[in-house]
């Protein structure tokens, strides 16, 4: 089981209409539905078991730690953004509400998850290994860390990780 933020939109639902096409790990998708997001981009998952929609933010705290103790997911994506640049302009409130806020208000509660969980469980880290960015299972690697002072820390490339993804 994965968790999948701003599965509603654009970048989101293709990431999950490609899992779904290559996997058979159930997908909890968390959108808030606003301007950017629209059902219709996962109609074909209408009526498939694997896709679990939730309608709520990710600044909601308790709607998330709710998420992650019921579903309990191995990896977590985050594709909810305003990210409309107009909209930015016009009302920017909203943008740090949901990109620094939001998105802070998440990290955080699946930073307390994944500190939680016992010594044995291993905590996921994506790493596109493909040039064009993350794809489903087949094409991603994992990290797995099991020193509780690290589960929870974001896994970066080293310099030489990197020279070897891109030779």
């Amino acid at each position: 089981m994965i968790l999948v933020t701003g599965g509603a939109g654009f970048i989101g639902a293709n990431f999950i209409l490609d899992w779904c096409t290559a996997s058979a790990e159930p997908v909890v998708n968390l959108d808030k539905l606003t301007y950017a997001g629209n059902l219709g981009n996962l109609a074909a998952l209408k009526g498939d078991s694997r896709h679990i929609f939730v309608r709520g933010d990710i600044g909601d705290r308790a709607q998330v730690e709710t998420l992650l103790s019921t579903h309990r997911p191995r990896a977590v994506l985050n594709f909810a953004a305003e990210s409309h640049v107009d909209r930015s302009i016009h009302g920017p409130a909203e943008f740090i509400a949901t990109n620094v806020v939001g998105t802070f208000a998440l990290l955080d509660a699946v930073r307390g998850y994944w500190s939680a969980l016992p010594e044995p469980e291993p905590c996921a880290t994506f790493r596109p290994d493909h040039p064009d960015g993350l794809r489903p299972p087949q094409q991603l690697r994992f990290v797995f860390r099991t020193d509780r002072r690290t589960r929870a820390a974001w896994a970066f490339p080293t310099a030489q990780e990197q020279a070897a993804l891109h030779a």
